[in-house]
């Protein structure tokens, strides 16, 4: 790994194989020879440039494992070597652009959805629906899809039960999933959304390459009164974008003080609308 690229801290640097030491980042890969010129111990750095943990963030599986040492010198930042990348489910060699085009990768719109909506539940500490999910795309990518729908199921069910907690509304006494999806819509507004509101609601939750161009080849910036430094942070990194479709949402789905208009009166119109 030659000429290390920094990651900005928007960007994710997320890997099935990584542990949090006591106060240090660890790699479960990384193998250590015993004499004191290796370790487990990685870097942001590191992780941002890993194979494997692209693999992980691009392709969304889990299965490969690199055959990885981390080297120590006394003076100069520890060096990742790497000799090879290891599928577990084909039982081969593989690389990233192999990967790219498995045939037990998921379709890329499939993907994409699981890995917007994944960001989402890990930004928002939604952890139940976030096992649930993992565990949905590891058992579609081995082709259990019974136990992929199983999983989906527990993982929109988990999902409506936190909305209802951050919301402080009590469940449905009918403990099925469709009594509290109905619940779900009622206390989210679902039923009030025009299908052009519906449409803006998906494409910020569900697809946020469509999203950032609504933000950035309309005069949305401008309407909002965007901050020049969060409008570049928004062009830089996924997990900035995402943040920022959720404060959207909120705001002109549901009416909440997450964003403001930059015409005062139009500020004060919307929020009355709500009120």
């Amino acid at each position: 790994m030659a000429n290390l690229q920094e990651p900005s801290e928007q960007d994710s640097i997320d890997c099935h194989l990584q542990n949090i030491g006591m106060g240090t980042l660890l790699c479960r890969a990384a193998r250590q020879t015993g004499d004191g010129k290796s370790t487990d111990e990685v870097t942001p750095t590191i992780c941002y440039n890993c194979e494997a943990g692209k693999i992980f963030r691009e392709v969304g599986c889990n299965a490969v494992t690199p055959k990885i040492r981390i080297l120590m010198f006394a003076s100069e930042p520890h060096t990742p070597m790497v000799e090879g990348l290891f599928c577990s489910i084909r039982k081969r060699y593989t690389d990233l652009e192999y990967c790219g085009t498995c045939g037990l990768a998921t379709a890329e719109t499939t993907r994409h959805v699981i890995s917007t909506a994944r960001g989402l539940f890990e930004n928002f500490g939604f952890h139940s629906a976030y096992q649930n999910i993992e565990k949905a795309r590891e058992s579609m990518r081995d082709g259990n899809f019974e136990n992929t729908i199983t999983r989906g199921i527990s993982c929109l069910e988990s999902t409506m039960r936190i909305c209802h907690e951050r919301l402080r509304q009590s469940l449905p006494s009918k403990k099925q999933v469709s009594d509290l999806w109905k619940s779900t819509r009622e206390i989210l507004k679902f039923d009030k959304l025009d299908p052009e509101n519906s449409k803006k609601l998906y494409m910020a939750c569900y697809d946020l390459d469509e999203f950032k161009k609504y933000l950035f080849e309309t005069r949305f910036f401008d309407v909002h009164g965007v901050e020049r430094g969060v409008i570049e942070r928004l062009g830089e990194g996924e997990g900035e974008l995402l943040s920022f479709a959720h404060k959207w949402v909120r705001f002109n789905l549901f009416g909440e003080d997450t964003l403001k208009l930059k015409d005062k009166l139009f500020n004060d119109i919307l929020q009355a609308k709500y009120r």
